[in-house]
């Protein structure tokens, strides 16, 4: 009798349930377990995410090399821009159709993203750009270049996503938009989806969704300074020399093949995570440079026969522009502001928003993801020595940048 009052006693004291202390214990417990797993889980995740950027960037350095190789011989690399971005605005076109005899130098320019495409498995949007546009003749935006898109609906190729041209951790919406939430910046009206009736975006009919320019979150960077490309000399006096910028993918009749640095020290992409001015199909916005717009002064080239490093920032309160745009820290100061930018409207002549981003990510670690003119890939960081990341910008500086690539 003993043994059975024991074992129902014992069956009685199992099925009584949590008090509220011990259920509050477990909650606790989980909530610890949580706390330390989730961080651990987001860096998994983060770590996943800059895995797929850089092989993303290798299967672009991979297209760059295919497209260079002509009979076993390296030729160039593409041309940045077939207009010139000193001149040409974005998304501007003034063909409607029909090849003009003289060409407006204002014009947008194909990029050379479009150079690429049959080398990235893209043959097929690549012949439709070339055919529509007579080879290339018409204007980059003009409304003939259109293409039938997935969702059955006829738009410009612009506003064609290309899914290897996308970070997984970028932030930038896939389309460029008129309106950005969170971002006190004037939107770039060359994009704007209602402007001049370029079928450039709207809102589509069958899935409601609003669509425009297409972004891409990888981006040539052709000179440390804007002055070399677009003529704007960053708040100081011009004191380069060189007339088609200094790096490897750049704006001219013809492509950059010899790299005197060596292709191994060479960047020639880089991440960006700009929401405006950061087409791929645009060659006026298909770059970022080395430096901010609003460096006192322009990072000025050695001279003499031995001169080295080769090109320097003049002033201690310079900085590169990675990861520089809204809310970084201005040159010259100590906190952060909401009104900096990578370049303010006006800044950039033909360029008539505020370009927020230059290189930029992401990324954890403040890192940016980049490109070598030799295939490799490497995440550089903002606090990189800055001399250092012009070295590594220019095509024939000279300088010792041998530990920065290891």
């Amino acid at each position: 009798m003993s043994t059975r009052s024991r074992n129902r006693g014992f069956a009685l004291n199992f099925n009584r349930g949590f008090t509220l202390i011990e259920l509050l214990v477990v909650i606790a417990i989980i909530g610890m377990l949580v706390a330390i797993l989730l961080p651990a889980i987001n860096a998994a995740r983060e770590a996943a995410r800059q895995n797929t950027c850089k092989n993303n960037l290798s299967g672009i350095g991979k297209s760059l090399a295919l497209y260079r190789t002509n009979a076993g011989n390296k030729s160039p690399f593409p041309v940045m821009s077939t207009t010139d971005p000193k001149k040409a605005i974005p998304g501007k076109q003034t063909t409607s159709g029909t090849v003009k005899t003289t060409q407006d130098p204002t014009a947008a320019g194909y990029s050379w993203v479009v150079k690429i495409l049959p080398q990235m498995d893209l043959g097929a949007l690549y012949n439709t750009i070339s055919t529509k546009s007579q080879q290339f003749k018409l204007d980059a935006f003009d409304p003939v270049v259109s293409d039938v898109m997935t969702d059955g609906n006829k738009r410009h190729v612009s506003t064609r996503s290309l899914a290897n041209f996308r970070c997984p951790s970028a932030s930038n919406d896939i389309y460029v938009q008129p309106d950005l939430v969170s971002y006190s910046g004037s939107p770039p009206a060359e994009y704007d989806p209602a402007s001049a009736d370029k079928s450039l975006g709207g809102t589509d009919p069958s899935t409601l969704k609003v669509f425009g320019v297409a972004t891409s979150n990888y981006a040539a960077i052709p000179a440390t300074h804007a002055s070399l490309v677009n003529g704007y000399t960053g708040g100081g006096s011009s004191t380069t020399t060189t007339a088609r910028g200094n790096g490897v993918i750049i704006y001219g009749s013809s492509g950059i093949g010899n790299i005197p640095d060596g292709e191994v020290y060479t960047i020639v992409l880089t991440e960006t995570k700009e929401p405006y001015y950061s087409s791929w199909y645009d060659g006026t916005t298909s770059y970022v440079v080395g430096s901010p717009g609003d460096n006192t002064k322009e990072p000025a080239i050695a001279t003499g026969a031995n001169a080295s490093p080769y090109i320097v920032y003049q002033s201690a309160d310079d900085r590169t522009a990675i990861n520089y745009g809204p809310n970084a820290i201005p040159i010259g100061k100590q906190t952060p502001e909401k009104n900096t930018y990578y370049y303010k409207a006006g800044k950039i002549p033909t360029v008539k928003g505020d370009w927020a981003w230059g290189p930029s990510s992401d990324h954890a670690g403040k890192v940016v993801v980049t490109l070598f003119a030799d295939g490799h890939v490497k995440p550089i960081g903002e606090d990189i020595e800055k001399n250092a990341w012009l070295g590594l910008i220019t095509r024939d500086g000279q300088e010792n940048v041998g530990d920065w690539v290891q």
